[in-house]
């Protein structure tokens, strides 16, 4: 009972503090990391889209242009079917594009409203972390606190090996 051998975490399918943390907080910046990213993934998405509408509605609008100088210098009359048609159509895509910028700031507001949630809930993944921590701290303490000794089996088979070396020798000759 002399021979103490400490057993450390590790020899015993325990892990190590440090590794633990760095491997918790790493986790938590991929987390964050992929958050963002897909945030700003989605607002990117949005705002192509809004400076797509934004250049068709520029091209009507010069098209529109061109045609009314165009009229102004011919002298003739315009079509106004055909205005009243290209104002509708206009005046639809600018509702179209209020409407996405709508539901983006709803988004964004939407976005900034979850944050504090998701920030409580991950202090609450911290604090149940700490406690495992500390759970495994005193399991380590009371691992350390165990004396081993080898079995007296162990003992037996290491002295009947002197026994075998008789015919070890007889084939050496």
């Amino acid at each position: 009972m002399s021979n103490r051998i400490p057993i450390k975490t590790r020899a015993v399918g325990g892990f190590d503090k440090k590794q633990v943390d760095d491997y918790l907080d790493s986790l938590a910046a991929e987390y964050d990391n992929a958050v963002s990213k897909e945030d700003i993934s989605k607002l990117r998405d949005e705002i192509a889209e809004l400076k797509r509408v934004s250049r068709e509605k520029d091209k009507k609008i010069s098209e529109l242009k061109e045609k009314l100088t165009e009229l102004d210098k011919s002298n003739d009359k315009p079509d106004f079917d055909n205005l009243s048609n290209s104002a509708k159509k206009f005046i639809d895509a600018h509702n179209e594009v209020i409407l996405i910028a709508d539901k983006t700031s709803k988004y964004i507001n939407s976005t900034e409203r979850k944050l504090p949630s998701v920030l409580k809930n991950l202090s609450a993944v911290s604090k149940s972390v700490d406690g495992l921590n500390s759970e495994l701290s005193e399991i380590t303490k009371q691992l350390d606190s165990i004396e081993i000794a080898p079995p007296l089996e162990v003992e037996a088979q290491a002295n009947e090996s002197d026994k075998f070396n008789i015919f070890d020798q007889d084939f050496d000759s």
